[in-house]
């Protein structure tokens, strides 16, 4: 786990460094959709919450977070005019990839953003972009969030005209965690330390 906290500035810049083209189509499905859904589960969901305050506030465009498993709900909405956007780290979850398939097959277009290359959600998908990420092995979700939150937030400034803008923000973003990390290095250790002889820890 710390391992991949400490990637985490690595995986912002590859988050930048998605190719053009991909960001291009992918903003123009957001823009031009009558209706858009961003699905995932568990932090991937966390990250479409995020997702839609970024289409919101900075593209002017009204997107709703929904947990995958509970696509149901929506169904009745998915057509040809809807956009949904499928966000998972493996790509394969299971309730995710039933609610794509469900919008699918009403007619829905549909995206994702996913870290491993020929997955069954990246196949199922009408444009995909690749987060870049890396393996991610520990449990807990910690490069692969801050790579979806960056990729999400670019797509937002890119449906807005201001990809650019969003690069250089992620890139300064990326400098200041990589000094944050350094610098609390020790603190952790120390926090690790005091940690490890509770009985119970209540977070």
């Amino acid at each position: 786990m710390l391992k991949e906290i400490f990637e985490q500035p690595q995986a912002i810049i590859a988050a930048c460094e998605q190719p053009k083209e991909k960001i291009s189509e992918l903003s123009a499905l957001i823009k031009n959709a009558g209706r858009v859904y961003l699905a995932g589960c568990g932090s991937s969901f966390h990250a479409c919450i995020c997702a839609s305050y970024f289409l919101g506030k900075i593209a002017n465009v009204q997107a709703m977070p929904i947990l995958a498993s509970e696509y149901s709900v929506h169904r009745p909405f998915f057509d040809e005019k809807t956009l949904v956007l499928g966000v998972s780290q493996s790509g394969e979850t299971a309730d995710l990839l039933e609610a794509l398939k469900a919008a699918k097959s009403q007619g829905a277009k549909i995206a994702s953003i996913v870290n491993i290359m020929d997955s069954s959600v990246m196949r199922i998908s009408d444009c995909s972009i690749l987060m870049n990420a890396g393996p991610e092995i520990c449990v807990l979700s910690t490069k692969s969030y801050t790579s979806q939150l960056s990729i999400l937030l670019l797509l937002a400034h890119a449906a807005a005209g201001k990809e650019n803008e969003c690069k250089s923000l992620l890139k300064s973003t990326a400098q200041s965690i990589s000094g944050s990390l350094k610098s609390l290095d020790a603190q952790m250790a120390l926090l690790a330390k005091s940690l490890a002889k509770s009985k119970d820890i209540f977070v």
